[in-house]
C-alpha cells in the first residue's frame, strides 16, 4: 500500500511541475522555443522550489543542497554541450540524444561515485 504522506507529496510536486511546465508551454505559444529555452535555462524556478523545500525540511542541509546543485550542474551543461555538437554536425535527434543520454548517464555514475559521501541521509 501507497505511503499517504508520499502519495501527497507527489500530488502536490506533481502539480506544480505540471503548472511549470504548461507556463513553458503557453510562453512558446506566444512567443519562440529559443525564448522558453532562455528562460528554462536562465530562471533558476526548480532550484528556487527544491531549495525552499530543503529549507524548511532541514536548514542544515541548504549549503550541501546548493553545493551538489552546482557541482551536477556540470553535467547538465555538459549534456548540452554535446547535444549541441552532435546536431551542429549533422546528426538526427535521436541519434544525438541517444549518444548524450548514455554519456551523459557515464558522467552522472562517475559524479555520484566520487560525491556519494555527501549524498547522506
Amino acid at each position: 500500500m501507497i505511503n499517504k504522506n508520499l502519495a501527497l507529496t507527489f500530488l502536490k510536486n506533481f502539480l506544480m511541475a505540471g503548472l511549470t511546465i504548461g507556463l513553458y508551454s503557453i510562453i512558446m505559444e506566444v512567443s519562440t522555443p529559443e525564448f522558453v529555452g532562455f528562460l528554462h535555462g536562465a530562471l533558476p524556478i526548480t532550484l528556487t522550489y527544491l531549495l525552499v523545500l530543503t529549507y524548511v525540511k532541514d536548514k542544515k542541509r541548504v549549503t550541501n543542497f546548493i553545493y551538489i546543485t552546482g557541482l551536477s550542474s556540470l553535467l547538465w551543461i555538459s549534456f548540452l554541450i554535446i547535444l549541441y555538437i552532435l546536431l551542429r554536425n549533422g546528426q538526427s535527434l535521436s541519434v544525438s540524444y541517444g549518444i548524450t543520454l548514455v554519456l551523459f548517464i557515464i558522467l552522472c555514475f562517475i559524479f555520484y561515485n566520487i560525491f556519494k559521501k555527501d549524498f547522506r541521509k
